[in-house]
């Protein structure tokens, strides 16, 4: 097997604040500015011993050179749709920043940053820390999980196996990424602060025949215990609350 040697040269932050708040103005996210205070210093400090720990350390990728054009191919495909830039994948990104979404630091807070937390889920057992192989800790349906917990009721099997069924599955695709449309579709009805009329334009429900309408109506019908949380916001509560989304709810062990 032939390994490939990627290149790499350190660019300058463009954004060098660790902390940020995010939040909708005249209809549109915007990153807007905020008064310092003890607490928000305390985590800016926080994040400087991480990325100074995190710049001790070579994170990297055990791909030979077929897997990296396909990795790059697909990462640039779903930049695309995604209307996420160019999607290449750039292992000098080391250094972390969290995003709030309200001025009392309250809610999101989630990590972002790193490179690591681009690159496709099959990729991740390909992560090397210092050259060594890593294994992949998951926490599987989180959110779901804790707001199940909350209200007191046991969640029941796979959370994001809904009752609705796909009228068509698009060309080399399969129940599996059903599913994963169903999970981006639970976690932006439980994100959004308000009822959405539109699905997010990544979902692409048309390739599977079905409807915003229908999705929604499906995935409120499964999770009745919990169903009032949608579209008030809380995901970004529970992302504050938990702090899981550090590596996108997944650490990485180095064997």
């Amino acid at each position: 097997m032939t390994l490939l040697t990627l290149p790499v040269q350190e660019r300058v932050s463009e954004n060098p604040e660790l902390l940020r708040v995010r939040i909708e103005v005249d209809g549109m996210k915007q990153l807007v500015s905020f008064n310092d205070n003890d607490d928000i210093q305390e985590m800016r400090r926080n994040l400087e011993i991480i990325n100074a720990a995190l710049s001790t350390r070579w994170i990297d990728l055990e791909l030979t050179d077929d897997e990296f054009e396909e990795l790059e191919l697909r990462m640039h495909q779903r930049s695309i749709e995604r209307n996420e830039g160019e999607g290449r994948l750039r292992l000098h990104d080391r250094q972390i920043y969290r995003v709030f979404n309200s001025l009392d630091f309250d809610r999101g807070g989630r990590f972002y940053g790193g490179w690591w937390q681009m690159v496709p889920s099959q990729y991740r057992s390909k992560i090397l820390i210092d050259g060594k192989r890593t294994v992949e800790l998951d926490f599987s349906t989180l959110h779901p999980t804790i707001l199940y917990a909350q209200a007191g009721v046991k969640l029941e099997q796979d959370a994001y196996q809904i009752a609705l069924k796909p009228e068509t599955t698009p060309a080399g695709k399969n129940s599996g990424d059903f599913r994963n449309v169903v999970k981006r579709a639970f976690n932006a009805m439980l994100n959004a602060e308000h009822r959405l009329k539109q699905p997010p334009h990544e979902l692409k429900l048309s390739e599977w025949g079905i409807s915003w309408k229908q999705l929604v109506q499906a995935i409120e019908s499964r999770h009745q215990p919990v169903a009032k949380q949608f579209f008030t916001g809380t995901g970004l509560r529970l992302q504050f609350e938990c702090l899981a989304p550090f590596f996108s709810a997944t650490y990485f062990v180095v064997l």
